[in-house]
């Protein structure tokens, strides 16, 4: 695979972590596909497993959050706003245009480097306020 998910992404939940790589290896997926001149196959596909999976995923990191009186509830929860909106606004071009090139390079572009650049910062910061917090099987 192209893309994977590193120990230098973990946050150190494995709740959270276990989810990440579950998002890494679907885009992993679509990466592959494309350097196989299959892309605008899978778009379709990614689209939608990421319309109900990151709804879930920010759920449960939301969850965690209010049960452990994480202070910075408000902006994290801003950021899960702005991809959910960046990827109606992907599904909405899919639905007028179908699965074009464009759309997988911006999906790819835009998405994942959210993704990346979020887990880096704004959920590294949430596993370190958490671990201490969460008990480890």
């Amino acid at each position: 695979m192209s893309l994977e998910w590193t120990e230098s992404l973990s946050v150190g939940v494995v709740i959270i972590d276990e989810q990440h790589k579950e998002l890494f290896r679907r885009f992993g997926d679509l990466i592959d596909a494309c350097h196989e001149g299959h892309g605008m196959e899978k778009i379709a596909k990614l689209l939608e497993f990421l319309d109900g999976y990151v709804v879930f995923h920010f759920s449960e990191e939301e969850k965690l959050m209010q049960d452990y009186g994480y202070p910075g509830i408000a902006s994290h929860r801003h950021e899960h706003a702005s991809f959910v909106n960046r990827l109606q606004h992907l599904k909405q071009g899919l639905d007028a245009q179908g699965p074009t090139q464009a759309l997988v390079t911006q999906t790819v572009r835009i998405l994942l480097n959210w993704i990346v650049k979020h887990i880096k910062s704004v959920d590294i910061e949430l596993g370190a306020f958490l671990k201490p917090r969460i008990a480890t099987p």
